[in-house]
């Protein structure tokens, strides 16, 4: 999905970016009108305005008068002209995908106009090549480019400045630097929302889907695509509509959900056609395309790519089709029909090679080299296994860079961040230092001022000093004795605690040792025995052990969540299962008052597991033949579910409410008149919640029950 994606974002980011170029039909008749009576540099200013209100489609024309800016500015010696001119033709250049001019092109303009255009037109410039680094796939640069077009742009230009951060966005998506992208993403669909523009808004639903989806979270990225849709559907909006249906259907079809897939694509072309854009439509044919060769439908497949083929062709998208014609090659390799599969592929590998994109020819080098295998042609199925294989040994060279760029340069920014940290503590040091040299002075002359006072008193009471200095001497030779005894002590005691350390250390990794090796030897015992009552006896000490290993796990910062979207009510029911035989046996029965539909966000195991434990010692400390409830309540006005578990039982004691939840902390069971196992399992439970967002805590009163609850944070 990320490969489709790609040139489907960028493409319509290129599009809504240059919206103010384009479509100012009113004005093309004057400007023309205004060309005839104006001459040398107002000339000029004329043919740039006229370009950029030509369509967008227009491209010849808006290549024609770039020519004619360019020719008339050399003429006058206008550089300025000179400079917006060969922009013009870098970004003709650029649409037709002739990078190495364009870039030539772009690279003249920005040097003319650092000099002497505007701070926009510079903005401009860097846009540009920013476009092409990304076009040929190379993020890096592209990121750098478009910051700098970030950094000349004018305040007072918010359009502007988050359309280029939509596309830094998107650079950095290519570089899998997701947690940024999806930062910048999420503020430039901010700035949307808040000034109304829903279709933009929209299309950023669809690129922060796509970061979702990338980084494992599929659902969230459905969630995001489906709230485009409802958009699109809210506004009546064929183009909306169409760009994510058929961005819900690449979903289904990367899930091998091929039916859904195919109902999604089907309607997504549909409004395509409505809006009659060749990106849109150029891009549904394929996708059916492609889930047809995915069903066997070869015939079907055939159809979509040959369609795909005609929108592009007549669009100028080379790079769709040079996809259209791998797709083909796809359809007739399905077929066996390799000598015709062979035969799209060379018609359209001097394109790849001309768009340069490096994405684009490993995936031509690889169906080149599994067509010519399985032909039989193993030569030169072999020499295009070597393209393929240094292209994409490159690209994983090309990005190991970039992330040691992209660390290199957090790095260097903590740098800087911890030097301004230090050098703040120095300044506010020295500050400090001043201040306590004035009270200084001021102390010193006080006690100047002092001492003459008290010498005179000093010299009165001097014989009556000496009397006692002889008593004050023994003292002091008695307290230095003492002290010497002390630090003798103190060194004793020292090394007794780092004894202590080592052999609390030397017990903890002994204790882990003998109860992860219990585990598996239990885990074989439970599978080989059919007694229930073995079977109960045994959970409960697999139980306990999991419940030492994994407060260990908590505490070591070594235990790794499972988040997952999950129905609450689910990992209830399968609780009170677990916990049933020890419950009958006392007569105790489990009931569930939990709402329908309650979805949170969590790990399945780890809360199953945290009710397993409450379950369990609410069935300890209940009285024979009580009810234990346990409850689950949506409030929308929260983001918290609040889970309670309640028992009958005798509660539990004030002086143990507030370490109830402590390691090791062991209350008598009204049962059994025992203790209760390890301490541990409360212990786990407020680990295990609290790791995942949420709280946990207890309620009781004496011979009224007590009533354990927790919160989890809603899907």
């Amino acid at each position: 999905m990320k490969a489709y994606l790609l040139r489907f974002i960028f493409a319509l980011t290129i599009v809504t970016q240059f919206v103010p170029l384009i479509g100012q039909e009113s004005k093309i008749d004057s400007l023309k009108n205004l060309l005839i009576t104006k001459k040398d540099k107002a000339k000029v200013d004329i043919l740039i305005e006229l370009i950029y209100a030509l369509p967008s489609g227009d491209v010849d024309g808006q290549l024609k008068y770039a020519n004619q800016a360019l020719e008339l500015s050399e003429k006058t010696n206008y550089i300025k002209g000179k400079g917006l001119a060969i922009y013009m033709q870098a970004w003709y250049y650029f649409r037709i995908a002739n990078h190495d001019v364009s870039s030539a092109k772009i690279k003249s303009a920005t040097e003319i106009l650092l000099e002497h255009g505007d701070s926009i037109d510079i903005s401009n410039c860097y846009r540009v090549s920013g476009f092409i680094s990304t076009d040929i796939s190379n993020y890096s640069d592209a990121q750098g480019y478009l910051q700098k077009a970030l950094a000349y742009l004018p305040e007072n230009k918010h359009e502007t400045k988050h359309e280029i951060l939509e596309s830094i966005g998107i650079a950095q998506y290519n570089l899998s630097n997701y947690n940024a992208s999806l930062e910048t993403f999420l503020d430039v669909l901010k700035y949307h929302e808040n000034n109304e523009n829903i279709s933009a808004a929209a299309h950023l639903q669809s690129m922060i889907a796509n970061i979702y989806i990338e980084t494992g979270e599929k659902e969230l990225g459905l969630v995001c695509l489906k709230k485009a849709l409802a958009i699109g559907y809210k506004e009546k909006e064929s183009y909306i509509l169409g760009e994510s249906l058929l961005s819900i259907g690449e979903y289904y079809k990367d899930e091998n959900k091929l039916d859904s897939a195919i109902l999604y694509l089907n309607d997504a072309l549909k409004h395509a056609l409505i809006t009659k854009s060749n990106l849109l439509i150029t891009d549904a044919y394929a996708a059916l395309g492609e889930t047809h060769i995915l069903l066997n439908n070869y015939d079907s497949a055939e159809i979509n790519f040959i369609k795909a083929l005609e929108v592009s062709e007549k669009a100028g998208d080379n790079w769709a089709i040079v996809y259209a014609n791998i797709g083909l090659a796809k359809v007739y390799k399905g077929e066996k029909n390799y000598g015709k599969a062979l035969l799209y592929l060379d018609k359209v590998r001097p394109k790849a090679v001309k768009i340069n994109s490096k994405e684009m020819l490993k995936d031509l080098y690889e169906i080149f080299s599994e067509i010519y295998a399985l032909s039989g042609k193993h030569k030169d199925a072999y020499s295009f296994q070597l393209l393929y294989k240094n292209i994409s040994d490159s690209l994983y060279n090309e990005n190991m860079s970039k992330e040691i760029a992209n660390l290199k340069v957090t790095y260097e920014t903590e740098k800087k961040v911890e030097e301004n940290k230090r050098l703040i503590a120095e300044n506010e040091l020295k500050e400090k230092s001043i201040t306590q040299q004035k009270y200084i002075s001021l102390g010193v002359a006080t006690i100047l001022l002092l001492a003459i006072i008290l010498a005179f008193v000093f010299f009165r009471t001097k014989e009556k000093i000496r009397g006692k200095n002889s008593l004050l001497k023994e003292r002091n030779l008695e307290i230095q004795n003492q002290n010497e005894e002390i630090t003798v002590q103190a060194e004793e005691l020292s090394i007794a605690y780092s004894k202590l350390q080592e052999l609390d250390e030397f017990k903890q990794g002994l204790t882990n040792m003998i109860v992860h090796d219990l585990k598996n030897p239990l885990g074989i015992i439970l599978n080989l025995s059919e007694s229930r009552l073995v079977k109960e006896a045994g959970n409960k000490m697999l139980n306990l052990i999991i419940n030492i290993l994994d407060v260990s796990k908590f505490e070591e910062a070594k235990m790794k969540i499972n988040y997952s979207v999950f129905e609450l009510g689910q990992a209830i029911e399968q609780s009170i299962k677990k916990t049933s035989f020890v419950a009958s046996i006392s007569g105790i029965k489990i009931v569930e008052e939990t709402e329908n539909n309650i979805k949170v966000r969590a790990d399945y195991d780890l809360i199953e597991r945290v009710f397993i434990n409450l379950l369990t010692n609410a069935i300890k400390y209940s009285p024979k033949n009580e009810k234990i409830y346990i409850s689950a309540k949506n409030d929308t006005n929260d983001k918290f579910i609040k889970i309670t578990v309640k028992d009958s039982g005798s509660g539990i004691p004030e002086e143990f409410i507030e370490k109830i939840f402590d390691k090791f902390t062991q209350v008598t069971a009204i049962n059994s008149e025992t203790i209760r196992s390890t301490g541990l399992g409360l212990t786990f439970c407020k680990l295990a919640v609290e790791a995942q967002g949420g709280k946990i805590g207890v309620k009781s009163e004496s011979k009224k029950g007590s009533t354990f609850w927790f919160t989890l944070p809603k899907a």
